[in-house]
């Protein structure tokens, strides 16, 4: 019974795609892969209005990159870890649509990754190795 019921999880481990779990495949290179890819509302007055909001790689080892469309500038990066301890706290200027965190000094573990600017926020869930 049990080894059955372990067959029928690997199976459906196999068998459900990645974007049924929030992540995209598409638009990156083999050394970015695994994406997350989340669609957020872009401003409040107009909630139809959605951005893409993407971090990668999933786990990370020593740097991950997020991006967002062109005209948000000024927005706050927080990471916390699973304890709810903040790691980083960040207001971030104008510096262009890619951004990259270096996490070559985090310990192996979860972290949460809170990006937040005028007209959106989002949070993403992010493995580091």
């Amino acid at each position: 019974m049990k080894e059955r019921f372990l067959r029928a999880i690997l199976f459906l481990s196999l068998c459900i795609p990645a974007t049924a779990f929030g992540q995209s495949m598409a638009d990156t290179t083999a050394a970015e892969k695994p994406v997350v890819e989340a669609k957020v509302a872009y401003n409040a007055s107009k909630p139809t209005e959605q951005v893409v909001v993407r971090i990668y790689p999933n786990p990370a080892v020593d740097k991950v990159t997020y991006t967002f469309p062109a005209g948000i500038q000024k927005h706050l990066l927080q990471v916390t870890d699973m304890g709810g301890r903040t790691i980083l706290n960040l207001i971030v200027g104008n510096i262009g649509t890619q951004n990259t965190i270096n996490t070559s000094a985090w310990r192996p573990g979860i972290y949460f990754v809170s990006i937040n600017s005028s007209t959106f926020s989002k949070t993403f869930k992010l493995m580091k190795q």
